[in-house]
């Protein structure tokens, strides 16, 4: 986790301030805590890892997506959010319910899709492992058992694992 003290880029805080500014908001918010030190779930990881790649790459994290992921796995209708000139990342990915179905086969079957491996094993496995483990009660009270969370992914007491969207989906694996 980053180090703020608040959770961060959620719709509820977002009204009265223009997306463009986010970026700004999130270099002027204080570190709390030494970064990767306290748990705290928030967008602003995500979004700050999109400007990153963006910004190392070259390359917007939607196109990058279509390229290696959704073209690959026939995914043609999608909408990114972005906040300024960068994809929201943790947020604001629209997919049917057929492809966002896809994903969760892709993670299902270790990153292969339709006998080409898209994803490596060995990163499926990184993204749902389990990272932070102390979650406070607020978590552990989920009716699907979170234990704890790994790379943006809830990861259950029974191994499986899952993604919260916004207004009730989710992505959940169950291996």
């Amino acid at each position: 986790t980053t180090g703020y003290g608040s959770e961060l880029l959620f719709s509820k805080d977002m009204t009265q301030i223009p997306d463009t500014t986010y970026l700004q908001c999130l270099c002027d918010e204080p570190l709390i805590f030494e970064p990767g030190q306290h748990f705290l779930y928030s967008n602003a990881s995500a979004f700050l890892l999109s400007v990153y790649f963006q910004e190392t790459s070259g390359q917007k994290l939607i196109d990058f997506a279509r390229d290696h992921f959704f073209s690959k796995m026939g995914v043609e209708s999608f909408n990114w959010k972005t906040y300024g000139e960068y994809c929201a990342g943790a947020t604001g990915l629209s997919l049917f319910n057929k492809d966002l179905h896809k994903f969760g086969q892709l993670l299902l079957n270790n990153g292969l899709w339709k006998n080409k491996q898209i994803i490596s094993k060995k990163r499926i496995k990184y993204i749902s492992t389990s990272f932070y483990c102390n979650l406070d009660n607020r978590y552990r009270e989920d009716p699907l058992g979170i234990n704890s969370y790994g790379l943006f992914m809830w990861i259950c007491i029974n191994g499986d694992y899952f993604i919260k969207g916004k207004g009730g989906y989710y992505l959940l694996v169950s291996p």
